[in-house]
C-alpha cells in the first residue's frame, strides 16, 4: 500500500516536471515566431489568453397556459365541426389556438376511451378522425 502511494507521488512529480518543460517550450515557440514576424515586417500580434466564457443567463421557463376551453374539449369540438380531419390538421388547429407541443397524446386518450374512431389513412402517413 506504501509502495503504490510512493509511486503515485513520484508519477505526479515527473507529470508537474514534463507540464513545466512543455511550458517553457511553447514560450520558446512563441518567441522564435516574434522574431520572424519581426523580421518579415508583420505586426507582432501576441494573442491573449483565452477569457473564459460569461455564462449566460438561463432562458427563463414558460409559464403553465390555462385556455378557456380544455385540449380534449377542443379536440372534440374541432372533429365536430370538420367532421373527418386527419392528425395534421388537428395538429395544426392545435398549434393556430396557441397552444404548446401537439395534440397527439389527447388524440390516444380520446381513441382509449372511446369518444373518438381513429381510420388509418391507406397509401399515407397519419390518421382520419371522427367522433364515435
Amino acid at each position: 500500500m506504501a509502495d503504490a502511494k510512493l509511486d503515485i507521488v513520484d508519477q505526479v512529480r515527473r507529470l508537474q516536471d514534463e507540464r513545466v518543460r512543455h511550458l517553457k517550450a511553447v514560450a520558446d515557440i512563441d518567441s522564435r515566431l516574434n522574431q520572424i514576424a519581426r523580421v518579415l515586417g508583420a505586426p507582432v500580434a501576441v494573442a491573449p489568453p483565452a477569457a473564459a466564457a460569461a455564462a449566460a443567463p438561463a432562458p427563463r421557463r414558460r409559464k403553465r397556459r390555462r385556455f378557456a376551453v380544455p385540449g380534449d374539449q377542443a379536440i372534440l369540438n374541432f372533429i365536430r365541426e370538420k367532421r373527418n380531419p386527419t392528425t395534421a390538421e388537428i395538429n395544426a388547429q392545435w398549434r393556430k389556438e396557441g397552444r404548446g407541443g401537439s395534440a397527439d397524446n389527447l388524440l390516444t386518450k380520446l381513441c382509449k376511451e372511446k369518444k373518438v374512431k381513429r381510420q388509418k389513412i391507406v397509401g399515407g402517413r397519419g390518421s382520419r378522425y371522427t367522433l364515435a
